[in-house]
């Protein structure tokens, strides 16, 4: 958990740093605004394709076990329902980035 940490701190920082360099000029400004969409269709894209790979995954192991209590079926159902509508908000925001002229 402390390394995903770690590198979500330095993805960020280094986001801040490309951000503060491209208001230097125009042409830095441009590549930074590709390299955003590039940054965002990756991200987006991951994300709408693995996260229902690994719901049907959990699903299937919960079910294979049998002896699933009840709370754990209504919490994972909570977890897919919230990662359900995550991934509506994604693909309408994928949409809205694939559109963005440089």
């Amino acid at each position: 958990m402390c390394a995903i940490g770690a590198a979500l701190l330095l993805y960020n920082l280094l986001r801040i740093r490309s951000a503060r360099r491209a208001l230097a000029s125009t042409e830095l400004a441009q590549r930074f605004v590709l390299a955003q969409r590039r940054s965002h269709l990756l991200r987006g894209t991951t994300f709408l394709v693995l996260t229902p790979m690994l719901l049907v995954f959990v699903w299937i192991n919960v079910l294979m076990l049998g002896d699933a209590s009840g709370e754990l079926i209504v919490t994972l159902a909570v977890i897919s329902a919230g990662l359900a509508g995550a991934m509506i908000w994604w693909s309408r925001a994928l949409r809205r980035v694939r559109r963005w002229h440089v």
